[in-house]
C-alpha cells in the first residue's frame, strides 16, 4: 500500500502530479529495515577462523597460519605443564570422515592451533591427514617420496635445521618379516587446505638384532637428532630403542635403550613425547601409562620411570594418542569408521 503524508493530501489540484512523485515512495515498516549486523560478511570478524569448531559448507578452504617458520617462542614458559591427576576421559567429537577408518596414529600441530595429524594403518595409502581437535577432517595431504606398508604412528619433532617437522613411522611388521623400516619426514605445513602435497625425506631404519613389531614413535622435541621407537609384544616387557636420525634421506640403525616396566604382557600402541617436560605417554587397547623423569634427567631416562597408569577411554581399538600443544591434555581416538575423539584434561 502507498501512504501519502499530510502535506501532500492538502496540495493543489494543479500540483498533485508534481507532489505525488515526491511523496508516493512506500513507507517499510520497521521491522524490514536491516539493523546493519545482518549484513556482515563473516570476512569482516575480527577474530581468526577458530579451528576447533565444526565443518561447514561455507567454511573456508585455509586455516589460519599460527606461526612463523621457525621454532615458536616456548608457550611452556606460561602455559605448558604436566598435570598433576588426570580428569575421566571424556568423548568430545567423533571422526567425521569415511576416509579415516583406521586411525592410527595422532600428532598435535605445533604452526596451527587445535590441530592434529593423523594416519589410517595399513590397506591407506601415503597420506596424513589435518583434524580439528574435535575430530572434524581439515586435509587430505598425499605423501610424495613415500610408501605406505604399514603406517603406525607419527609425531611432531624439530627439523634438522629450523622448524618444526612431521615423522611418519612405517614400522608395522605382525610377521616380523622386514628387513628394515622406513620413517618418512616432512616439514609441516604453514598453511592447511582441503587437499595437499608434501615430499618427504625417507629414513631406513634396521634394529640390531632382527625384524620386531612395533606401533609407536617418539621424538624429543628439544633435539632434532633423537628419536624412539618402542616394541609391540604380547608377552614380556617392551623393548624402547634410540634412533638417531640423519639431517637428510639415508639410513640409522636402532640401539636398544631399555625396557618398559610396569606393562608386561600389554601391546603398545602408541606414544607420544610431552611437549615441554620429559615425559612419555604411552597407550596399550585397554590402557594409558605416563612415564616421567625426575628431576634433572632427559627424556631418555623417562623410559626407565615407573609409569603412573591413567584412566583409558572404552575403544573399540584404540591406536593413537597425542599429548595437546600445552601439554595439560591429550587425545585418542580408535580404529572403525566415526570413531569416537577423546580427550583427557587435568583434573
Amino acid at each position: 500500500m502507498v501512504y501519502l503524508s499530510r502535506a501532500c493530501r492538502f496540495s493543489s489540484i494543479l500540483a498533485l502530479a508534481t507532489t505525488l512523485a515526491a511523496c508516493a515512495a512506500p513507507i517499510a515498516p520497521a521491522d524490514d529495515v536491516p539493523d546493519g549486523s545482518a549484513a556482515l560478511d563473516a570476512s569482516s570478524t575480527d577474530g581468526a577462523l577458530d579451528v576447533t569448531q565444526e565443518r561447514s559448507d561455507a567454511a573456508p578452504d585455509v586455516l589460519p597460519d599460527a606461526a612463523p617458520d621457525v621454532t615458536p617462542p616456548p608457550d611452556s614458559a606460561v602455559l605448558c605443564g604436566l598435570c598433576e591427576a588426570y580428569a575421566p576421559p571424556a568423548i568430545v567429537g567423533r571422526l567425521d570422515s569415511m576416509e579415516l577408518r583406521e586411525l592410527s596414529g595422532l600428532a598435535s600441530s605445533e604452526r596451527h592451533r587445535g590441530v592434529l595429524w593423523g594416519h589410517n594403518d595399513s590397506g591407506d595409502s601415503a597420506r596424513i591427514f589435518a583434524l580439528s581437535s574435535t575430530g572434524v577432517r581439515r586435509s587430505t595431504v598425499t605423501i610424495q617420496g613415500a610408501g605406505a606398508v604399514d603406517w603406525e604412528d607419527i609425531a611432531l619433532g624439530p627439523c634438522p635445521d629450523t622448524g618444526h617437522c612431521i615423522m611418519i613411522a612405517d614400522v608395522g611388521d605382525n610377521g616380523r618379516v622386514r628387513a628394515g623400516v622406513q620413517l618418512y619426514r616432512v616439514r609441516e605445513p604453514s598453511e592447511i587446505t582441503d587437499t595437499m602435497s608434501l615430499t618427504a625425506e625417507r629414513i631406513e631404519v634396521r634394529y640390531p638384532s632382527g625384524a620386531m613389531n612395533c606401533e609407536s614413535l617418539v621424538l624429543d622435541p628439544r633435539d632434532a637428532t633423537r628419536g624412539y621407537l618402542i616394541e609391540k609384544v604380547d608377552r614380556g616387557a617392551a623393548r624402547v630403542f634410540s634412533v638417531t636420525l640423519p639431517p637428510a634421506a639415508g639410513t640409522a640403525t636402532a640401539t636398544l635403550l631399555t625396557s618398559l616396566r610396569g606393562v608386561d604382557a600389554q601391546e603398545i600402541t602408541a606414544a607420544d613425547a610431552h611437549p615441554c617436560q620429559n615425559a612419555v605417554i604411552v597407550r596399550t587397547y585397554a590402557d594409558i601409562f605416563e612415564f616421567r623423569a625426575a628431576a634433572g634427567q632427559t627424556l631418555a631416562q623417562a623410559f626407565a620411570a615407573t609409569p603412573t597408569t591413567i584412566t583409558a577411554p572404552r575403544e573399540i581399538q584404540g591406536e593413537a594418542i597425542a599429548y595437546a600443544r600445552d601439554g595439560q591434555s591429550f587425545f585418542t581416538s580408535s580404529e572403525g569408521t566415526f570413531a569416537p575423539f577423546s580427550r583427557v584434561g587435568c583434573r
